[in-house]
Formats: C-alpha cells, sequence, structure tokens
C-alpha cells in the first residue's frame, strides 16, 4: 500500500527511463461529457504493456500513476486483477488481450461495482487535493482521506448557502450550516464517495489536517482556517 505522500514522488522513478518505454497515442472519443481528446498511456516494462486512458490534460498524472502501478507489481504480476489502493481510490491491472489495462471505480457516478478505463475524473481529483496542499502550505502534512471515509452531515446544511466542513479527526468530517441557531439534528452518516461527486470542492480539501476548518458560500470555497484560525486560502 503507497501512502499519498509517497504519490507526488513518483517521478522519481522515471530516472530508470532507459528500461522503460512510454508512448502516447492520441484518439478521439465521445463521452457523455462530450467529445473530448483522449490519449493512451504505454508503459513497456519486461515485455508487459501497460495501458492507461484519460484526458490529453492529466498526461503527468498518468505518467505518475503509471509508474505507481509499474512500481507496485515489481516483478510479481500474479497481483493482475488485485485492488490497489492510492490516494482517493482504489484501482487494478486487468488483462485485456495479451496486454493489461489499468482501470478505476467509477466515483464520478459513485458505481463502486463498475470499473472504467477513463482516468480523468479520478486524476482530477489527485490534481486539486495537491493544489490545494501546495496553496495552503500543507503539502506535507496532508492526511489521506478515502472514498469510503466517513461524513457526518447535520440537518439542513445542503439548504442553506453558507455552510462549513472540520476535519473533526484523521477519519471523519463533520459538514454543517455556519449558521449555529439552526437545529443540526438528525445528524446524517455517508462515505464519501456519496456526496462529494455533487459537492466536488470538498474534493479539493479533503486531505488537509485535522481540525482545519473551510468555510463555504454555495459550491465556493471561501476560507481555510487552520489550527491557529489563520486563513491560509486567501
Amino acid at each position: 500500500m503507497c501512502s499519498f505522500h509517497a504519490f507526488i514522488q513518483y517521478n522519481k522513478f522515471l530516472e530508470f527511463a532507459g528500461m522503460i518505454q512510454v508512448k502516447f497515442l492520441k484518439m478521439r472519443y465521445t463521452s457523455k461529457r462530450g467529445r473530448r481528446d483522449f490519449m493512451e498511456f504505454i508503459r513497456e516494462v519486461n515485455g508487459r504493456r501497460l495501458t492507461l486512458v484519460a484526458d490529453e490534460d492529466y498526461q503527468k498524472e498518468a505518467e505518475d500513476m503509471l509508474t505507481f502501478v509499474e512500481e507496485y507489481f515489481e516483478e510479481n504480476w500474479d497481483e493482475v486483477d488485485t485492488l490497489i489502493p492510492i490516494h482517493y481510490g482504489q484501482v487494478k491491472v486487468i488483462p485485456k488481450g495479451e496486454d493489461f489495462q489499468v482501470v478505476v471505480q467509477n466515483y464520478e457516478h459513485k458505481l463502486l461495482d463498475e470499473w472504467v478505463e477513463d482516468f480523468s475524473y479520478f486524476l482530477d481529483i489527485i490534481r486539486k487535493t495537491i493544489q490545494t496542499g501546495k496553496r495552503t502550505k500543507t503539502l506535507g502534512r496532508l492526511i489521506p482521506f478515502r472514498f469510503d471515509g466517513p461524513l457526518v452531515i447535520a440537518n439542513h446544511t445542503f439548504e442553506v448557502d453558507e455552510w462549513y466542513a472540520h476535519r473533526f479527526d484523521d477519519e471523519t468530517w463533520y459538514i454543517a450550516p455556519i449558521d449555529q441557531t439552526m437545529d443540526p439534528q438528525p445528524l446524517e452518516g455517508n462515505q464519501a464517495y456519496e456526496i462529494f461527486p455533487d459537492y466536488p470542492e470538498l474534493y479539493e480539501v479533503m486531505h488537509l489536517p485535522t481540525d482545519y476548518i473551510i468555510l463555504f458560500k454555495g459550491h465556493e470555497i471561501v476560507s481555510v482556517l487552520n489550527t491557529d484560525s489563520v486563513d491560509v486560502w486567501n
């Protein structure tokens, strides 16, 4: 298993470029979000071919993901079709003809039983959390939070315009209206994958350290307060 912090260091594996050949094949693909430019990222390693598909805008993240998958397997290809945890979710490698395809759970549509080849949505999550870590100067202190992580949501939270998210502990986010006069009961328990696709701004902040508080207005992040109540967002 690899932590989120290790993920952002994977470029060091590119030092082995003499042993690794990377190819990029651009293709056109029509999805529910319209016609987009996709690329097949192909990694040839020891006679094995790994392929990952993503929007061409995510080339760096796709290369890093392929490097991670390669490092995970090393010489043990018996673990094909095994769940590989990384960052917010998990991926796996499946046989596809004589080659191997990297696939990811369909987090965009909350379908954990469905595996998709298009990594664009997942790579966008990774990009946003790293950008937030840089912006808030917390990159070395980010704490992983997964798709199955618990959310405790107060009554009426998503009915109001102003609300906040508080990392209650390393495992849990508490989300509630900013207006403290509102009755928070009953509290509702959810897992992240059930809520985040509808409120994607939460992806950006989900790895922030414990006791950080994020203030929202609608779907916009207004402030990020650290443990000293200092706004590190603006």
